[in-house]
C-alpha cells in the first residue's frame, strides 16, 4: 500500500523542513527564511474559526512574510474562512508515489548518477540557473535525515541535479532541475532511476515527490514513471500580497 498524503505531509516537513516554527494558537507558523513558500506558509493544526485568522497574520508580519496559507486535503473549512476574508488560490499542487524497486531495477545507459552532499559546485549553478538560490539550499542543509543531491552527468557534462531524503521509508525528491541544452532527452526520468537506486539501497521503500498541478511536463514524467497520485495541496494569498510570495 502506498503511503498516504498524511504521512508524506510529514516526510516534507522532515526532509524539506523551515528555518523556524512557532506555535500560535491552532496554528504552525515557519520561518522561511527565503526556502519558498513550502517552509513559510502556515497551517491549521486543529479546527478554527473565522476570528483565528488575524493571529497568524500578525505572526507572519512579523517574520517578513506575507501571509500565505498551504491546505491539506482535510482542510475544507479553513478553505472556505479564508475564501471569505479574500484570500485567492494559488499553486495547486500533487503530491505521488511508487514503490521503489521498479523504478530502482534498471540503471539507464548514457547518464553517470554521483551522489554528494554537500552538493557539488556546479550542481548549484545548474539549481542557480534554474531559479533555486542559497535559500533552498539552506533548506536542504538543515534537514536532519538521511539524504543526497544527485548530479546527473551524460557524455562527462553536467546535466541535471535533484536533492533527495528518506523519511519513515519515504525517499521524498525535490528540486529537481535539468541543464539548459539537455532538456526533453529523458535526463529527469534518468535521474530518478539513479535517486531510487540510491535511496532503495538505504531502505526506502517508495520513491515520492510532489509537483504543481500546471507543470505539465512533470506530471506527465511522473506518471510515465508510474507514480500514482495520492494528495494534494494548495496555498492561499491575499491579491494584494502576491509580489511578495516567496519562490
Amino acid at each position: 500500500m502506498l503511503p498516504t498524503a498524511e504521512t508524506l505531509y510529514e516526510v516534507i516537513e522532515k526532509t524539506w523542513p523551515a528555518a523556524g516554527f512557532e506555535t500560535v494558537g491552532p496554528w504552525t507558523i515557519r520561518n522561511g527564511n527565503g526556502g519558498g513558500k513550502r517552509v513559510s506558509a502556515a497551517t491549521a493544526e486543529h479546527n478554527i474559526e473565522p476570528s483565528d485568522v488575524r493571529s497568524a497574520e500578525v505572526a507572519m508580519e512579523k517574520l517578513g512574510q506575507p501571509a500565505l496559507f498551504q491546505i491539506r486535503d482535510n482542510d475544507q473549512e479553513l478553505d472556505h474562512i479564508l475564501n471569505d476574508q479574500g484570500y485567492q488560490i494559488i499553486d495547486p499542487v500533487v503530491l505521488y508515489a511508487a514503490p521503489i524497486e521498479p523504478m530502482a531495477e534498471n540503471l539507464p545507459d548514457r547518464l553517470t548518477g554521483i551522489a554528494s552532499f554537500p552538493p557539488l559546485a556546479i550542481s548549484c549553478e545548474i539549481w542557480e540557473s534554474g531559479g533555486i538560490g542559497s535559500g533552498r539550499i539552506a533548506v536542504m542543509e538543515r534537514a536532519d535525515c538521511i539524504k543526497t543531491t544527485l548530479h546527473g552527468r551524460v557524455n562527462d557534462h553536467p546535466a541535471g541535479v535533484l536533492y533527495l531524503a528518506i523519511d519513515q521509508g519515504c525517499a521524498m525528491v525535490h528540486a529537481v532541475e535539468v541543464a539548459e541544452g539537455f532538456r526533453r532527452q529523458g535526463v529527469a526520468a534518468k535521474m530518478m532511476a539513479h535517486a531510487a537506486r540510491w535511496a532503495a539501497d538505504r531502505g526506502a521503500k517508495f520513491m515520492t515527490l510532489v509537483t504543481t498541478t500546471d507543470n505539465t511536463g512533470s506530471n506527465r514524467l511522473y506518471q510515465n514513471l508510474n507514480m500514482a497520485r495520492v494528495g494534494n495541496y494548495h496555498y492561499r494569498i491575499k491579491q494584494d500580497q502576491t509580489k511578495e510570495i516567496p519562490r
